[in-house]
């Protein structure tokens, strides 16, 4: 009884702490979001270092409730952050998120915008929700991924209920939120990555809406950076969509033929606020390039990603297939797609050296020009990633048995064959990249590292001596490039435990390798297996290794869940009121939100 008393007495105490803290904030000025509309600006007070002594960090302890008359200084960003952490995490946003690899703002008028006041609530969360996880800063210590939650559910409910909920008319700030908030679900593991292909969906709708994919009229007022930065945020949506269509069953959104706007320009014109006329996609498929010089590293990865997107449809889903020959014919789409490797590597210089790339660029301050190199190494990774794809030997053993053709053993023993060394340059491209000091911090290197590992695992039995030495060799390097990133991103976290798990016993699926067009068929559960080890979306979802690497089939689905994570997804304390009736029908309540401090709102559950 006496213990039960004490612990009684505690969470009383607690409780009068947490009563105290809220007075004081009520009784405070605040930073704080408002409903608006979309084309709105926020009502972010002008941001600027003269401020920074007015601010105090959530955690500072307040006085007791008795005590508050006396006066309290105002908190920052509705009591979740200091303003100086804030500029610190958006500095570090452009550090080490902008350009790496999607490319949403111009950072100058950015900050001039914000400190100004003109950011949107809604886009400073993403952003936050975006950067936290590579901050070393002491505010967020041993809550990095908890904060990052917070902020990415406090922007999305900022768009449903001031612009969804409320039908208002979008802008630009509209789509640039809701694709970083697609990109952070995607990456954010099991719990989120439903959310992502929602948010996808809706930011290419959106996008379509304010004609992003086709470039302004002649008579337009904005400024050459804004008209820049417009078709970037597009752009950025454009390379989400083919990058997560790297899996089964997931066709991309945004068709070839409605993107009718010129592709990036050079980096420094954008940043100097002039405008340059490029090429289109359009004349790119058509390998009629006229101004490749003006084209700046952001094009050629978009370029990359188009082709990526057509090898992806080809091998991984059979969507879009423009052919049914086999590969090794010449009006094959396996050939075109070769064909447009090759003509890009010729125009572009693909293959080129790490230190190559950086000698020519020109330096910051660290020696190395992030901006533009951290482009360039992305989109020569996914160059090396189209051809492992094409040549990878369980997807093109499928390819070949879906179409029922019989493949001379020399077609097999030389695509199996480049396949494998295209796998050790991608392996040894993210290696030295690192080694160099060039930034490798996006997300998809992860996927890169699966499906060269994977590659380069089959072969660790080889009776080539040579051969399985280097496998074991570029298996321990794609694991290390892949612990290296897991610290910032959940999925790539559990992908590296994807391919530690196959590398340790690869040896029934080493028959793939075989030239020989006739092999035993692998089990269902195998081919599961090796399905897992190739698509980004499996690769992302994934709860736990053991479910992606042992299930005999897949899981069935759940619809009173999905409906339950949809209900969630457009919740908001604002309008629950017009939820009513769905909730109903549910039998499972909305998840518990995570208590991450007092100064932390009930409504901030995962989405």
């Amino acid at each position: 009884m006496a213990a039960m008393a004490e612990r009684l007495w505690v969470i009383e105490n607690q409780l009068d702490e947490t009563n105290a803290k809220l007075d004081c904030l009520l009784k405070q000025p605040v930073y704080q979001s408002h409903p608006m509309q979309c084309s709105d600006r926020a009502s972010f007070s002008s941001l600027n270092r003269t401020e920074l002594g007015t601010l105090q960090s959530p955690n500072v302890s307040h006085q007791r409730a008795d005590d508050t008359t006396q006066g309290v200084e105002p908190v920052s960003f509705t009591g979740l952050l200091p303003l100086p952490v804030l500029l610190d995490t958006i500095d570090l946003y452009f550090s080490c998120c902008h350009n790496q690899s999607y490319s949403f703002f111009h950072e100058k008028n950015f900050r001039q915008r914000l400190s100004d006041g003109l950011i949107p609530d809604h886009l400073l969360f993403a952003i936050l929700a975006s950067a936290v996880r590579f901050s070393s800063h002491a505010f967020f210590e041993g809550r990095k991924h908890e904060m990052a939650v917070t902020y990415a559910n406090r922007s999305w409910r900022s768009i449903v209920s001031s612009c969804i909920a409320q039908n208002n008319v979008a802008d630009i700030t509209t789509v640039q939120t809701i694709t970083l908030l697609a990109i952070f679900d995607f990456t954010a593991g099991h719990t989120h990555h439903g959310s992502a292909w929602v948010k996808i969906g809706l930011s290419v709708r959106i996008a379509q809406d304010l004609c992003l994919m086709i470039d302004p009229d002649s008579n337009t007022t904005l400024s050459p950076a804004d008209q820049e930065e417009r078709r970037r945020t597009f752009w950025s949506l454009y390379l989400l969509d083919r990058i997560v269509s790297c899996g089964r069953a997931r066709p991309p959104a945004i068709l070839e033929a409605s993107c009718q706007l010129q592709l990036p320009c050079d980096e420094e014109v954008w940043r100097a606020g002039r405008s340059q006329r490029t090429d289109t996609l359009d004349q790119l498929s058509n390998k009629t390039l006229i101004n490749k010089g003006k084209l700046g590293p952001f094009a050629v990865v978009i370029i990359m990603a188009y082709i990526l997107s057509r090898g992806a449809q080809y091998m991984l889903q059979e969507y879009n297939i423009r052919s049914r020959d086999p590969p090794w014919d010449s009006n094959s789409d396996f050939a075109s797609i070769t064909s447009d490797l090759l003509y890009i590597e010729s125009q572009f210089e693909m293959t080129k050296p790490i230190q190559d790339v950086i000698a020519e660029e020109s330096v910051d301050a660290d020696g190395i020009n992030q901006t533009t190199t951290a482009l360039i190494v992305f989109s020569q990774a996914l160059f090396y990633l189209c051809h492992c794809l094409l040549n990878h030997p369980f997807l093109l053993r499928h390819r070949l048995q879906s179409t029922n053709t019989r493949a001379p053993s020399t077609f097999l023993s030389r695509s199996f064959d480049f396949g494998r060394i295209c796998a050790m340059r991608l392996t040894r491209h993210l290696a030295d990249a690192r080694s160099a000091g060039c930034a490798t911090n996006a997300s998809f290197y992860g996927y890169c590292a699966v499906v060269a590992g994977t590659i380069q695992a089959l072969y660790v039995h080889s009776m080539d001596e040579t051969l399985r030495t280097e496998a074991m060799e570029h298996v321990h390097m794609n694991l290390a490039t892949l612990s290296e990133i897991g610290k910032f991103w959940e999925n790539v976290s559990a992908m590296s435990n994807a391919l530690t798990q196959f590398s340790t016993d690869p040896y029934r699926f080493h028959i793939l390798t075989s030239p020989d067009p006739n092999i035993p068929p692998l089990s269902a559960a195998d081919q599961e297996i090796m399905w897992s080890l190739v698509d980004y979306s499996t690769m992302s979802s994934a709860v736990k290794v053991t479910q992606v690497y042992h299930f005999e089939r897949a899981p069935p689905c759940d619809a009173t869940g999905s409906l339950q994570s949809w209900v969630n997804l457009f919740s908001d304390a604002n309008f629950q009121n017009q939820m009513d009736l769905a909730s109903m029908v549910l039998s499972n309540p909305e998840p518990e939100h995570s208590v991450l401090g007092s100064n932390l709102l009930p409504s901030d559950k995962l989405i």
